[in-house]
């Protein structure tokens, strides 16, 4: 399980930086970058307040299920990262966040 940590405040599965998902999917199977993947999870809250009475608990430790094979922390589809950071402050959509912590196998 991997320590993550999200920036992506208007996702209804964040709350204090934590997501209340026991697991995420990050997109991104021919990234080369981090900017080309995104987290598959994001559920866009217009009500957050209401959304996280809703949810689980945050969560310190996240199962994250990855596509992003030329990730050099992706093993068989599992993210192996002990810490990762989801970014995308402001998010209306998936498409507007990203694995910060990507790094690329053939840098």
């Amino acid at each position: 399980m991997t320590k993550l940590t999200c920036h992506v405040t208007n996702c209804v599965n964040n709350e204090s930086s934590m997501c209340c998902r026991p697991d995420i999917k990050v997109d991104g199977a021919h990234a080369h970058s981090k900017e080309q993947t995104c987290c598959h999870s994001f559920g866009h809250c217009s009500d957050c307040v209401t959304a996280s009475m809703a949810s689980n608990a945050p969560n310190e430790q996240t199962q994250v299920r990855c596509d992003a094979c030329d990730c050099m922390y992706n093993q068989n589809t599992v993210c192996v990262a002990e810490h990762i950071c989801v970014d995308g402050h402001g998010a209306n959509d998936c498409s507007q966040t990203c694995c910060s912590t990507f790094r690329c196998k053939n840098q």
